[in-house]
């Protein structure tokens, strides 16, 4: 079974990304893994002054929504889903996903604030295996 992962750290991101694969054929039988990636706002990385758990707690609920409405999204055009929290930095939860074998692509919207959108790194994105497809 083909396994296509789409990564998002917002539901705009995710969306699109859904919205994407949905209107691609070659991935009509696969099996889309949502996995919305959140990293919890801790005292000294930021601004805000909340208890770890409270920051958990309130990226896990968001992080909830967003997969709750994509799910709902990927079930009405008749894909199989599945969605899971990802805490922690974005980029450990993507180099997490490429190193696991049974996701076969990856579907991810790129962010306004994109670290890739130089030309090189861009490349490099589309040349990984698993096959990362970038959704504008």
């Amino acid at each position: 079974m083909l396994r296509v992962a789409i990564p998002f750290s917002d539901l705009a991101s995710g969306e699109r990304a859904v919205a994407a694969l949905v209107r691609d054929i070659a991935t009509a039988d696969a099996e889309v893994e949502l996995v919305a990636m959140v990293d919890p706002l801790r005292p000294g990385k930021v601004a805000a002054f909340v208890s770890e758990a409270a920051a958990r707690a309130q990226v896990t609920a968001a992080a909830q929504d967003w997969l709750s409405a994509l799910e709902t999204q990927l079930r009405s055009a008749g894909r199989r889903c599945r969605g899971n929290i990802a805490l922690g930095p974005p980029t450990v939860t993507l180099r997490r996903l490429a190193e696991r074998p049974d996701v076969a692509r990856i579907w991810m919207a790129e962010p306004h604030a994109a670290p890739w959108r130089n030309w090189w790194r861009h490349f490099v994105l589309r040349a990984a295996r698993p096959a990362i497809t970038v959704v504008p």
